[in-house]
């Protein structure tokens, strides 16, 4: 057997790194994890939307600036935070347009290519950080859960003796 590492890395950020065993000799393409993962992506990303930052152990997403909220509440009346026009959502929470989802037989690539979202997700020094991706334990946990669920089902398909 060969150990696997999955490094999960978001805008330069470690957010898991963890080996186990798999069949790494017998597969050696992903990539139906990585469309599962993809599809977990896409709907936790929906949800963190939804609950304004505030899912699955993540804190809620700082409020807007009582000067900016007003200004909003103007201009974009009804729209959460993080939300004007909706495009950064749905480039998170649907495939194509602004949505970033590639994936070749070892790596994965999955995010927005909205320029703006580096904001939220860093910060400037006019405001607040609200991390727009970002892995939660529970996400990791299935991501790792899934890895080892089709690794498995891969490796019954194949006739090979399993761990």
């Amino acid at each position: 057997m060969t150990q696997v590492n999955l490094n999960f890395e978001i805008d330069g950020e470690q957010q898991l790194s963890r080996f186990f065993e798999l069949a790494g000799n017998i597969i050696a393409d992903y990539r139906s994890i990585f469309e599962q993962w993809g599809n977990d992506f896409r709907q936790t990303q929906e949800n963190v939307f939804a609950s304004e930052g505030a899912f699955e152990g993540r804190a809620k997403w700082q409020a807007l600036s009582p000067k900016y909220a007003e200004w909003k509440s103007l201009y974009y009346p009804g729209q959460p935070i993080l939300t004007r026009s909706g495009e950064l959502r749905t480039s998170l929470t649907s495939e194509g347009g602004d949505h970033v989802f590639d994936y070749k037989e070892t790596e994965m690539w999955i995010g927005t290519s909205i320029g703006y979202a580096i904001f939220h997700q860093r910060g400037t020094y006019k405001m607040p950080k609200r991390k727009v991706v970002e892995l939660t334990d529970p996400q990791k946990k299935r991501w790792v859960d899934i890895a080892r669920q089709v690794t498995w089902e891969d490796m019954q398909a194949l006739g090979e003796p399993t761990l």
